[in-house]
């Protein structure tokens, strides 16, 4: 009998000293009820210098006033480490079988770049209990800041530390968002801001005066864009945008203003030059113009046959073909998409490359005949005729040699004004003759049918 109470007592001194190992805490950032506040968010890991029997640490994170952990002494330490950065400026502690009028010191350290920082000042954490069994004190002020994670020491005068819960409170207010800009659309405005570090919504707000007052348009927002479609063309509009962090909300941003326009959507073929030679592969390029925030396009281009050989079509940057259908011997069909919410067509973008060769001589058309547009998914716009566009090119036969390149090569760097009639037409007549001369007479001495480099 003595032996079996010998080795009781052995596992219960054990259990007293134990130090536990960090264990996960499961719940989110919510209220504990009856306490200010909120817990510490997911993924806090905690620690304790020591428990008695299972009054483990992780009960101070788990909501429930009916559990606690207990050091078994009158001292103990609580360390707990945040997934991310919490602001604090208060924090409030429910301490479990508080005996009437015994004294508790609670002293709190936040860890800041991995230092652990005083944060509250003597005294100041001192409270006396007025009544017996379980308490939760008004709430300890601390130095407003954010840490990466809290240490709580905590002594009692006359009996061993305990804690049910604790709840963390941010009273400072949230930065306002800067970087505030507008852009104006056919019957819409477009926000963008910067993101308010720990913020946990945002407000968007807005006049028909400048300076307001100010209309509420949207609440708890998570992105950091809003598009206002409730607007009139030819209005101006005036908006500022608050952040909001544990039901605080920041002063207003700056002010911008936006005027929204009708506006006409055009889709045009563009060509760097308009004289090509024979057997020269060139490209030309589709272009949307007067545009916002669009993300998907689907087209249709024809071309002249008898002067152009299409070679191949190939999408910019960011952008993607995704249906390219040859429809006749001089037709295909393009649909193409934007690679990404940051990459749609604002005002004018490029969408394909268009390589052609040039096989016949004469004067020929590149030309879009039917276009379609849409933006993020609310709209989508069929382009009427007239707002399809055209590129004319000449294709000549250019009758130049190695003789001509040996012309060039003898006047480097000199003044173009210098040239035939018939090299500035390709070279064009201003600065000086330079490499990309060279390379690029070159090319059209290559595409000379009547160069023969065997003779």
């Amino acid at each position: 009998m003595k032996k079996s109470i010998s080795l009781l007592l052995a596992i219960l001194v054990f259990t007293m000293f134990l130090l536990p190992t960090s264990i996960l805490a499961e719940q989110s950032s919510t209220a504990v009820n009856g306490m200010l506040g909120f817990s510490p968010p997911e993924g806090t890991s905690i620690t304790a210098s020591r428990v008695y029997q299972n009054n483990i640490a992780a009960n101070v994170l788990d909501g429930n006033l009916e559990t606690s952990w207990n050091a078994g002494l009158e001292s103990g330490t609580l360390e707990l480490t945040f997934p991310t950065k919490v602001s604090i400026s208060k924090i409030q502690i429910a301490a479990s079988s508080v005996p009437r009028g015994s004294k508790y010191s609670f002293t709190f350290k936040g860890l800041v770049n991995g230092s652990w920082v005083s944060i509250n000042n003597p005294g100041d954490g001192d409270v006396t209990s007025t009544a017996g069994g379980s308490k939760i004190f008004e709430p300890f002020q601390v130095n407003p800041g954010s840490y990466e994670g809290l240490m709580i020491e905590a002594k009692n005068d006359s009996f061993w530390i305990g804690i049910s819960e604790l709840t963390l409170i941010n009273e400072q207010t949230p930065e306002a968002p800067s970087n505030l800009t507008a852009i104006a659309g056919d019957q819409s405005v477009t926000l963008t801001w910067d993101e308010v570090e720990e913020s946990t919504s945002y407000i968007v707000k807005r006049a028909v005066t400048e300076g307001g007052p100010y209309s509420t348009l949207a609440t708890k927002l998570s992105e950091t864009t809003f598009t206002d479609i409730n607007v009139k063309n030819g209005t101006t509009y005036y908006y500022v945008v608050t952040a909001v962090r544990d039901n605080i909300e920041s002063n207003n941003s700056i002010e911008v203003q936006a005027t929204p326009q009708a506006s006409t959507a055009t889709l045009n073929i563009e060509a760097i030059k308009d004289k090509v030679l024979l057997n020269e592969t060139f490209t030309v390029q589709t272009v949307l113009e007067n545009v916002y925030s669009i993300y998907a396009e689907d087209f249709t281009i024809q071309y002249d046959k008898t002067r152009f050989q299409l070679i191949k079509v190939e999408a910019v940057d960011h952008m993607g073909v995704f249906h390219n259908e040859v429809i006749t011997d001089d037709t295909i069909r393009l649909i193409t998409a934007s690679l990404g919410k940051a990459h749609g067509i604002n005002d004018k973008g490029t969408l394909v490359n268009l390589t052609f060769k040039a096989v016949g001589l004469g004067k020929g058309k590149v030309d879009v005949i039917k276009g379609k547009i849409a933006d993020n998914g609310t709209t989508e716009t069929t382009l009427s005729e007239e707002n399809l566009g055209e590129t004319e090119i000449e294709v000549i036969a250019g009758n130049f040699t190695l003789k001509h390149l040996g012309l060039l090569g003898y006047h480097y760097y000199e003044d173009k004004s210098i040239l035939s009639d018939d090299l500035a037409s390709f070279l064009g007549t201003t600065g000086n003759i330079s490499e990309i001369d060279l390379t690029e007479l070159t090319k059209i001495i290559l595409a000379n049918p009547e160069y023969d480099f065997n003779k």
